[in-house]
């Protein structure tokens, strides 16, 4: 009899919903994308239509697919509320008071009053309730470490305007109060604005409570000053709703509403300076306002460079007023130039990939070179390294060179170098030098750090440091004239391009010759050529890792020298069986290219150890 029983008729039904609509059969076919005579079809019941279509059927008609399919209307729902819901539903304090019944007491649905107030925001019935301090402390007793709970009962005390919730919020991250207990400490992220030593409810100062702060037309201002005045705890101690300010001005930058944020932010700023003449003491909180890095962040993903340096100014003066006290950890978020001039040029479309990897390499005008030979175009890496300095002595001389006094005078300025300000103002050149080689040599040479492990340079083949005294150096770094100092930079500059053009050469002579490829020549009988051709790796290793200069022969005695001795258990130092291997190998390679008349054996075994130790060299 097909799908659907004889006593309903589908079609009919559609004719019927379609006229109730009011549209005719060329308007429903149009909404269905079918044809007319198809809705011809359907009404009359010589053709239903497919599984497919009774969804939208069913969404055009605003009925359930059953009743189309059935002709049944599906019965209302008859929900019963509980006598704890109607008063909260209807907002009736009158009501709940003649129930009388606990907080804690669950209806038959489950749920206790909290539940329904929070539910419909009765605020009339919740002001009723918090009244009763001596009952509700019991039951919040009860609730301790609910977090999801404590968020929905601190927003409703701002929808009733309760103007002790902004101190009970700081109370509940600076007291071990009451309501500090109820939370308890899984609920809390410590550090969240990046600058105390506090733990923040976080949580609980939900971004409904933000807006409910910041937007809602019916929280009063009284609330709202709050968040920006110390409060006072009746004892000794002040505390500060900053963490809340802070809050704010995040919630506002993720809202993108820059013009509150900005009106946020001059207020913080206000606030930091007013804060920063008051005079305190260890067991006072300091109600500065920090922004976290969060908020920064996305300033800077949206380019408002504007807004970066305000909130800078708001940061810095917390930074500023406390950066030699221990008692307050002090490392309130800046952006540095070098982070925007960073963003800026990620954000710039017009940069090919490795012109920004360049660019980002380049801090304050000094190429970083860890992160220059990251980059991998040897052409470009050469030429950045000839532009750009790799330490500040050189920046510093190519103004002194050109006798750019005002530039050198803003950076002495800009570093409280008086000495050198001093010189300058003065225009005493041999004092200038001076304290510019102190850079290199003295004092000031200690705060480098960048391209320290850089800094040196091949002499005879071997390694030296031509970093200054101070780090322990020997008597090569005495220089006496800035000169001196840029020849030993430029030649740094060149060991770290030959150096890669080294490990550029090693990598395209050793890169297919794997332990494997050795192995699995081997095991094709192809001894001669696996020979040959693990030479070919221990010379490129040898003369790129090791800095060796010479034919292989040299490289490997010399490499044998340094490396090829062992404790022999007993403390004494033995010549360890690679020397052996080695030669033999060199030897056995010189056999079968030179046609040598030596009677060097290599055995498989001593072959394979060769194989495994090259392999590990590098």
């Amino acid at each position: 009899m097909g799908l659907f029983s004889k006593k309903h008729s589908i079609g009919k039904t559609i004719a019927e919903l379609r006229k109730e609509k009011g549209w005719t059969q060329i308007e429903l076919a149009e909404k269905l994308q079918v044809s007319d005579k198809a809705i011809s079809k359907w009404e009359k019941d010589s053709g239903a239509p497919s599984v497919e279509f009774f969804p939208a059927l069913a969404e055009l008609f605003g009925v359930n697919i059953d009743y189309i399919m059935t002709g049944k209307k599906v019965e209302p729902e008859i929900i019963t509320m509980s006598k704890i819901e109607l008063c909260a539903k209807n907002d009736d304090v009158d009501e709940y008071k003649k129930i009388k019944t606990q907080l804690s007491f669950k209806d038959e649905n489950g749920n206790n009053i909290f539940d329904y107030i929070f539910k419909y925001e009765s605020k009339n019935l919740f002001k009723a309730i918090l009244e009763n301090q001596s009952e509700l402390e019991s039951f919040l007793n009860s609730k301790k470490g609910n977090v999801d709970f404590f968020e929905k009962f601190y927003f409703l005390r701002i929808l009733c305007n309760d103007c002790s919730v902004v101190r009970d919020l700081v109370r509940l991250e600076y007291q071990n109060s009451t309501i500090d207990m109820h939370v308890g400490s899984q609920s809390k992220e410590i550090g969240y604005n990046g600058s105390r030593w506090v733990s923040v409810p976080r949580r609980i100062v939900s971004d409904r409570i933000l807006d409910a702060l910041l937007y809602n037309q019916e929280t009063s201002s009284q609330i709202k000053e709050s968040v920006t005045s110390n409060i006072h705890d009746g004892k000794s101690n002040f505390y500060s709703p900053s963490f809340i300010y802070c809050y704010l001005i995040d919630y506002a930058v993720r809202k993108g509403d820059i013009k509150t944020a900005i009106e946020l932010i001059k207020k913080a700023l206000i606030i930091n300076e007013e804060n920063s003449k008051i005079s305190y003491d260890g067991s006072r909180y300091i109600g500065f306002v920090d922004i976290p890095k969060s908020t920064f962040d996305i300033l800077l993903d949206n380019e408002l460079y504007d807004l970066v340096e305000l909130a800078n100014s708001v940061n810095i003066i917390y930074k500023n007023r406390f950066i030699n006290n221990m008692l307050y950890k002090n490392n309130a978020y800046v952006v540095s130039e070098d982070q925007k001039k960073a963003n800026i040029i990620k954000k710039d479309k017009k940069l090919s990939s490795v012109e920004k990897e360049i660019l980002l390499s380049i801090h304050d005008g000094i190429v970083c070179v860890d992160e220059l030979l990251s980059i991998n175009d040897f052409k470009l890496i050469k030429k950045t390294l000839n532009e750009y300095p790799i330490h500040i002595i050189e920046k510093l001389y190519s103004m002194f060179n050109k006798k750019e006094w005002k530039q050198l005078f803003e950076y002495a300025v800009d570093t409280n170098d008086t000495s050198l300000a001093t010189a300058i103002v003065k225009r005493n050149i041999e004092e200038i030098e001076k304290s510019l080689l102190s850079y290199w040599s003295g004092t000031k040479a200690d705060n480098l750090n960048i391209n320290k492990k850089h800094l040196y340079i091949n002499e005879n083949g071997r390694r030296k440091d031509i970093l200054p005294s101070s780090y322990g150096v020997n008597n090569i770094n005495r220089v006496k004239t800035l000169d001196e100092v840029i020849e030993k930079l430029n030649a740094v500059k060149q060991r770290i391009i030959d150096d890669l053009s080294l490990k550029l050469d090693k990598e395209k002579t050793v890169g297919d010759l794997t332990k494997e490829y050795f192995e699995r020549e081997l095991g094709k009988g192809n001894t001669d050529m696996v020979i040959i051709k693990l030479c070919v790796r221990l010379e490129a290793i040898l003369r790129c890792d090791y800095h060796y200069e010479g034919d292989l022969s040299v490289m490997i005695d010399k490499y044998c020298q340094e490396h090829g001795w062992e404790d022999d258990g007993w403390g004494y130092s033995v010549e360890s069986e690679c020397v052996k291997y080695l030669q033999k190998l060199r030897m056995k390679r010189n056999n079968i290219v030179h046609s040598e008349k030596n009677n060097v054996d290599l055995t498989l075994e001593e072959l394979k150890y060769c194989i495994d130790y090259i392999c590990k060299m590098g």
